[in-house]
């Protein structure tokens, strides 16, 4: 409708202006005018003046909207289900321990390299907790975690009850410089599967529990949530060995030998 009224009566409109008039003559000189000529030019434009409102009436009301999304349609497979953080793994009085060190090297989810205080480089092998090997699904995600809690940072070392594992490694419990209890949080972000170190198990009863948090709530790369993975659900396996052989709760290559008690992982 506006268009057609803009197209039947503009020209008809301009028309009824005075030859020597242009709506760039008439604007200019508008406000020297004396009021009985400014009158008379106001009533000339005045259609002018109307239908460009209605032209910039029209512009703001065709802007675009936000559209809430509707997703009634979708199928239940379709529906991504929501999945909660981890809280953070706070322990103030085991952090408050233990000896410091600088971090200057993720090696993987559960092992990092560290200078001490006296200036000796160490790798330091996590009590506890096992991460995905280089090459298994969920590597990445483990080692990233990792270094997101203490990747450049220092940190403290905390001894259970050995020194070093039989590759020489520290074996330790992780603080950060926040009080968080690395160990522990790994595994309640779903990337670090719980393992019984003896003679190390200070915390292996809450690292288990935290594991079972994070494969009821579905949360991290290693245990996803059975609404989205049917193949996940029903089955006591927390990993499947296709191009490997089992080693605890993870996979690695069939050259190396295994050193770990048995697990949750099985032979595909």
């Amino acid at each position: 409708m506006l268009m057609l009224f803009v197209v039947r009566y503009l020209p008809k409109t301009l028309h009824t202006l005075p030859n020597n008039r242009s709506t760039t003559t008439i604007i200019k000189p508008l406000m020297s005018l004396k009021r009985n000529t400014l009158t008379g030019y106001l009533a000339d434009i005045k259609p002018c003046l109307l239908i460009t409102t209605l032209l910039l009436s029209s512009c703001v009301q065709t802007g675009h909207e936000t559209v809430p999304q509707d997703n009634s349609n979708l199928r239940p497979e379709d529906q991504q289900p929501i999945v909660e953080a981890a809280p953070l793994a706070i322990n103030r009085e085991l952090c408050a321990v233990g000896e410091v060190a600088q971090v200057f090297k993720i090696v993987d989810g559960d092992t990092i390299d560290v200078r001490l205080k006296n200036g000796v480089e160490e790798r330091v092998r996590f009590i506890g907790i096992d991460t995905p090997e280089r090459g298994e699904s969920c590597f990445q995600e483990a080692s990233e975690r990792n270094a997101i809690l203490i990747a450049n940072t220092s940190v403290r070392l905390i001894k259970d009850t050995s020194e070093r594992d039989i590759y020489g490694r520290l074996v330790r419990y992780i603080c950060n410089s926040s009080n968080v209890f690395v160990n522990a949080q790994l595994v309640s972000d779903g990337v670090a599967h719980a393992y019984r170190y003896r003679p190390d198990t200070r915390f292996a009863d809450q690292f288990k529990a935290l594991e079972r948090e994070a494969q009821q709530a579905g949360r991290g790369c290693l245990h996803p949530n059975p609404d989205t993975n049917s193949g996940a659900s029903g089955t006591a396996c927390c990993k499947v060995c296709r191009n490997g052989k089992v080693c605890g709760n993870s996979c690695i290559p069939w050259s190396q030998s295994c050193h770990r008690e048995p697990g949750c992982a099985c032979q595909g």
